[in-house]
């Protein structure tokens, strides 16, 4: 059976505060070409609008789920998940806010500093019949209530949703792995870098970093039991003096099988 790529990226939201080089027009074509060299079976961004989403499938392959968090349509960032039909089909998918009523979209909610939103599908890979379902969220920046209410709502459908088949949770948590939302999705979940079997490659201390500014880690890929992390990178890669975005994408390699921790010599 062939590995399983995905990817993790803040493309971050498009507008006139970001100027040459790191304007989105000269962005989006690094963002393809890097797209279209790591070729991952799915990748699930954040901040996207729907023009962006729009304009990320100009050039490649992939079709997406998801929809923009003010109104679960058009208006609004997506937390979306692009696919590649070539590989996987999608069986189900859905979004839902990170508020007391899921099905309301635009809602601010918990404190949170604007409307959080999950998207989720569930897709079958064509070469294996393999089922596995991936969440991808994008947390408040504000809100720590917001955060950890949030993420309890995610993993409490993850629990009741598809939870017969190996599940992937990816996003921009906006915490940093010892605070109390990270314990708490690793109590359900392993975060992809802790448990990598092989190669784990490129800046360890930031996937966030500011245009070069700052070096944080907020994104992650979570895997369930049944999979196994083979390699894990941060790709800190510039393109014509430009960066990708403000954070930097993280990218897993996965295969379908027991989950299992690297050796520990004592």
């Amino acid at each position: 059976m062939d590995n399983t790529k995905v990817i993790t990226f803040n493309v971050r939201c498009a507008g006139p505060w970001d100027l040459s080089p790191n304007s989105w027009e000269e962005r989006l074509p690094r963002i393809q070409q890097f797209l279209n060299a790591e070729r991952p079976v799915l990748f699930g961004v954040q901040e996207a609008s729907h023009a962006q989403m729009v304009g990320l499938l100009d050039g490649t392959a992939y079709r997406f789920v998801g929809g923009g968090r003010d109104d679960f349509h058009r208006k609004g960032e997506y937390s979306g998940i692009f696919y590649d039909p070539l590989r996987l089909e999608v069986l189900d998918w859905g979004n839902f806010s990170l508020g007391d009523n899921p099905a309301v979209a635009g809602v601010c909610a918990w404190g949170a500093a604007c409307p959080r939103m999950a998207t989720w599908g569930f897709f079958r890979e064509l070469a294996s019949g393999q089922r596995f379902s991936c969440y991808n969220t994008h947390l408040d920046h504000i809100s720590e209530e917001a955060q950890i209410k949030g993420l309890t709502l995610i993993l409490s459908q993850m629990a009741s949703h598809y939870a017969d088949v190996p599940q992937l949770l990816m996003g921009d948590f906006n915490a940093p792995p010892d605070s109390p939302v990270w314990t708490l999705a690793s109590t359900e979940l392993e975060d992809a870098r802790g448990i990598a079997m092989g190669e784990i490659s490129g800046p360890q201390n930031a996937t966030y970093h500011n245009w070069g500014q700052s070096a944080t880690v907020i994104d992650y890929i979570f895997v369930s039991r049944g999979l196994t992390v083979l390699n894990y990178r941060v790709d800190d890669r510039m393109v014509d003096g430009g960066y990708l975005s403000d954070h930097y994408p993280v990218i897993v390699e996965l295969m379908f099988g027991a989950t299992r921790r690297p050796l520990v010599l004592a």
